[in-house]
């Protein structure tokens, strides 16, 4: 049981690094030093970076220890909203990973890779909720996470703006 939370906590660490764009790598460099927890990032600073970096045997590239540093300097702002993200993900049932793919999605920057990233998190709420009216589920899906950027299209489904 207290293996499984670990991991857990684990899992969180990376997603937390992730939510600040910084790889699964670098997540696991904390990790190697016994910064595994959420609860543990908050007592980092910046000055303990090129220790992990020596300890990890690596040496990070300089946008990514930019990061890191702007990351650490403000910590517990970062986890907080952090935490927010993921427990509103949680509330709606959706996955961390697909409400950060979401948001970072902009009408200038879609790509056929995004669109599909973004169809697959949606087949999988399909998947996990089975709501009876899919078009409907679908397009209040995609205005309640992406926006009113989606709101436009929804008379190509031939959806009532009112139900959403």
């Amino acid at each position: 049981m207290i293996y499984i939370e670990l991991e857990k906590e684990k899992k969180l660490v990376i997603e937390f690094f992730k939510s600040q764009k910084l790889t699964t790598e670098i997540a696991k460099h904390f990790i190697n030093v016994g910064f595994d927890s959420m609860e543990s990032l908050l007592y980092l600073n910046v000055h303990i970076l090129d220790d992990i970096e020596k300890f990890n045997k690596v040496n990070w590239l300089p946008g990514h220890k930019i990061r890191l540093q702007q990351m650490f300097s403000n910590i517990d702002e970062n986890v907080k909203k952090f935490y927010m993200e993921y427990e509103e993900g949680a509330k709606n049932n959706m996955d961390y990973n697909c409400i950060r793919l979401v948001k970072k999605m902009s009408p200038k920057n879609y790509s056929r890779r995004a669109v599909s990233k973004l169809l697959n998190c949606l087949s999988e709420e399909i998947e996990k909720q089975q709501p009876k009216n899919v078009i409907h589920f679908m397009v209040d899906f995609l205005c309640k996470n992406y926006g009113s950027h989606l709101r436009g299209f929804a008379h190509v489904w031939d959806v009532d703006e009112q139900s959403k």
